[in-house]
């Protein structure tokens, strides 16, 4: 049985934390032009829910009825103490009417007598009703007084028909009693806003009953003072009746004060037990609760966000990675910031098995590059032959000598007589990767040491069409080496030798070599390399060709990865030869 197997688990949880986990889900809106309120709550369990409206609503009001019969209780307490007063004082009045004829033996008063008493039995009436409204005005602005410091809730107006009176004392009880249902909440202290407020709105409220009680009571009071002149005329008209007659009248005349006072608090009592026992709730429900189906979380604006998180989160991430990177992006990007024309790329090779990626036969993605390359610097010259390049990049490891020695290699294929001139004396590659180690090159060449013919190396497997001019020893001096007269004659012996001479410089980015060199060439071959070169490159080259435009200069992208491939300018993939470390630590 798998109700028998089940498990129920139950959580005891402070009300302060229940109470606030419903007011989270419960909302309040009032209907426009109508006094009508929606209550609408959220919750896992829809009959949950439908229990806790209603008993809200219940619970409303109950305490509304309680706030209505509060008040009414009160005004019914204040009424049984003024009947017991007047009872006792007609019970004394009736004890001495009796004791007043039998003392005199007077059975009844004569029509003169009797005459006088029934216009008396007129004022008297008047005097006690504006005696009563005079009693309850004094007691209400004596419980306004006494009760200043600590206000509470004061008795109805009773029989007072006066308007602006009773609308006060309304809405002080109502101030009343939101003030003590608010302070009955422990989380809110005397500092709330919304408790200062009614404190507020109950002091103006009682200094405007205050000053309404006052005019009353003077109007009363004059009113009775009216009545009391009255009253002086009608006495000097029963001192004509007979002497004991006389005192019989004004016995007569209390009790009825006292029979018609009593007779009133009946009555206004009797009005107010009927008030209570037929107060009902002031609110009412028009439409019981019902379910609204699911209405968190909401599945459409689930779909819409995540179709638009979808959407934004991959361009918020194209932007902030581009925004923060700060290496060499794609050819476009070359086009676009470098302001040199732009002759092509090579991709990237993972596995390099000869420095030297083109052959006679090779039919590879990246020796195709190069001889689009060879083909595009013939270009550059505009009908002049090209042949002295100077090859140069920004920083190590961009793969200016790869990209030098693959060049030569392809113009030698053309049975073009080429030499790779090493000229990056501070940290040479080129011979490395052929694996030639010579003492002698350049540097004694143009230190008068040796001559070019002792130092200059062939390049097997060309038709004797490529040759390497080494760097020889690293010199403690290389540019002031290559400033001489020395190496212009070096480059005009290698011009009349050789069909084309590539002259592999170090990265101008940080040493100048490569631009005392440019005045030796025909054109200059800035390398670099995407996701490896920083975007400084960009101002360099920018800030060079401002400053002598003679001199033109080229780049060509190294390093491009497998998803550049299809922009036009190659394909395939390969891994550049390049510095590993940087020219401060050599120098």
């Amino acid at each position: 049985d798998s109700t028998s197997s089940s498990e129920y688990h139950r959580a005891i949880i402070p009300i302060t934390a229940a109470t606030t986990c419903y007011n989270r889900g419960l909302s309040v809106s009032a209907v426009k032009q109508a006094s009508v309120v929606n209550l609408t709550i959220s919750d896992p369990n829809r009959e949950k829910a439908r229990t806790v409206l209603a008993t809200l609503i219940d619970i409303y009001n109950r305490q509304g009825l309680d706030d209505k019969n509060k008040v009414t209780a009160n005004t019914i307490d204040f009424l049984n103490e003024r009947l017991k007063a007047v009872a006792l004082d007609l019970q004394g009045v009736e004890g001495q009417v009796q004791r007043f004829k039998t003392e005199h033996q007077i059975t009844d008063v004569s029509s003169d007598a009797q005459r006088y008493m029934d216009m008396a039995r007129g004022i008297d009436a008047q005097k006690a009703e504006s005696e009563t409204q005079l009693n309850i005005v004094t007691a209400l602005e004596r419980d306004l007084l006494l009760n200043q410091d600590n206000p509470s809730l004061v008795p109805s107006t009773l029989g007072i028909q006066e308007v602006s009176l009773t609308s006060l004392v309304e809405k002080h009880n109502s101030l009343i009693l939101e003030k003590e249902r608010i302070e009955k909440n422990k989380e809110i202290g005397p500092s709330n806003p919304l408790l200062i407020d009614l404190t507020q709105q109950v002091q103006e409220t009682r200094r405007k009953l205050l000053a309404n009680v006052r005019n009353l009571k003077e109007a009363y009071r004059i009113t009775l003072n009216d009545i009391s002149r009255k009253d002086v005329q009608l006495r000097g008209q029963i001192r004509n009746v007979p002497q004991m007659e006389q005192k019989l009248v004004e016995i007569q005349r209390n009790r009825n004060v006292q029979e018609q006072l009593y007779a009133f608090l009946l009555q206004k009592r009797e009005e107010a037990a009927v008030t209570l026992a037929s107060n009902i709730p002031d609110a009412r429900t028009i439409v019981k609760a019902r379910g609204l189906g699911q209405v968190s979380p909401k599945s459409k604006a689930i779909w819409s966000l995540a179709i638009l998180m979808g959407i934004l989160l991959p361009l918020i991430t194209m932007l902030v990675g581009d925004f923060f990177n700060n290496k060499v992006g794609d050819a476009a990007e070359v086009e676009q910031k470098a302001k040199v024309p732009f002759l092509g790329i090579i991709s990237h090779i993972r596995k390099i098995q000869s420095p030297i990626a083109i052959s006679e036969k090779s039919r590879s993605v990246v020796a195709e590059q190069i001889r689009t390359l060879r083909t595009s610097i013939g270009f550059t010259g505009k009908g002049k032959d090209v042949r002295k390049l100077l090859i140069t990049s920004s920083q190590p490891g961009d793969g200016k000598s790869f990209v030098s020695l693959n060049l030569a290699a392809s113009h030698a294929l053309l049975n073009k007589r080429t030499v790779i001139v090493e000229l990056d004396l501070r940290k040479p590659h080129v011979g490395k990767y052929l694996g030639v180690q010579a003492k002698q090159g350049i540097s004694s060449v143009l230190a008068g040491k040796s001559t070019l013919d002792e130092v200059i190396i062939e390049i097997p497997g060309y038709n004797e069409n490529l040759y390497l001019l080494p760097a020889g020893y690293l010199p403690p001096n290389p540019a002031e080496l290559i400033s001489g007269k020395a190496m212009e004659n070096l480059i005009a012996e290698l011009s009349r030798r050789f069909e084309y001479v590539i002259i592999d410089t170090p990265p101008f980015g940080l040493v100048t070599d490569a631009v005392l060199l440019q005045q030796y060439v025909d054109i200059t071959l800035v390398v670099l390399r995407q996701g490896h070169t920083h975007k400084n490159v960009y101002n360099d080259i920018n800030q060079r060709i401002g400053q002598k435009p003679d001199f033109p200069m080229y780049t060509i992208l190294n390093g491009v990865g497998w998803k550049q491939r299809y922009q036009g300018y190659g394909y395939g993939k390969y891994g550049g030869y390049g510095y590993t470390k940087g020219y401060y630590q050599e120098e």
